[in-house]
């Protein structure tokens, strides 16, 4: 069960990039792994994608390791193409989505 506006979810029980940490994330918030992308900018971030989710990387992200290498599903060059890469990875789901319904969003590779 989701939390309530009057209590706050309890901590999670694992820290990122661990997959769990998204996974009750989500959870928490009462969302659905089947509509989750995971959007970052590291390698931390792509190794969210153990808890099954599509992944959106950041071109200009923070880490080493070239995003492009990281294999994400999506790479965006400008955070415009964000919402197009989300509709796509989600198969056009989005537009059967409620409005007011909660979508967490992560993942990588439009490009301009």
């Amino acid at each position: 069960m989701p939390a309530s506006k009057t209590q706050p979810p309890a901590p999670l029980t694992a820290a990122k990039p661990n997959a769990a940490h998204l996974i009750e994330a989500v959870k928490a918030i009462g969302g659905d792994l089947a509509h989750t992308i995971m959007v970052g900018d590291a390698d931390t971030d792509a190794e969210a994608r153990a808890a099954g989710t599509p992944l959106i990387l950041v071109f200009f992200g923070y880490t080493e390791i070239p995003a492009v290498e990281l294999a994400p599903d999506i790479l965006l060059r400008h955070f415009d193409d964000l919402v197009d890469a989300c509709a796509t990875l989600l198969n056009g789901s989005i537009a059967a989505i409620g409005v007011g319904e909660r979508v967490a969003i992560s993942h990588p590779h439009l490009t301009r």
